[in-house]
């Protein structure tokens, strides 16, 4: 399946606009992938960053003194890749990547990630990453 967007915002006296183009299908009856690219351009505003420029002036918090940096809302382009194998009926894994660029700054993240189903009402997941950008970010 491919998709397409584009979104434009006009917020106080800031205008932009949002473009995301992503393809995601089934390349087997067990392996599936998706791969999405997002680019912002100008001062384009959503609901993610309106909320967070007025949580850091509500609270007169310096950004840059918080590490705005860190935030996907505020990202100025975001590719992300990744490929799913289900092994066994309720259990999967996932490898992805994930390049979020800001105009100073960017991260490369490559994550995997295993889940499965234990009965019913009980599950599990378990994730791990590398960051290639040594920011030395930890979760």
């Amino acid at each position: 399946m491919i998709n397409a967007d584009i979104a434009a915002s006009q917020y106080k006296d800031e205008n932009g606009y949002s473009t995301l183009l992503g393809l995601e299908g089934r390349i087997s009856k067990n392996i599936s992938f998706n791969t999405s690219y997002r680019k912002v351009f100008d001062n384009y505003f959503d609901l993610a960053r309106v909320s967070q420029v007025r949580y850091l002036k509500d609270n007169q918090i310096n950004a840059e003194s918080q590490n705005y940096l860190n935030y996907s809302a505020l990202a100025d382009e975001i590719f992300r890749a990744g490929i799913n194998y289900n092994f066994y009926a309720g259990y999967g894994i996932y490898l992805g990547y994930n390049q979020i660029k800001y105009s100073d700054n960017s991260y490369k993240l490559l994550s995997t990630n295993l889940s499965g189903s234990l009965d019913k009402n009980w599950g599990f997941y378990a994730s791990a990453y590398k960051d290639y950008e040594n920011h030395k970010d930890y979760g």
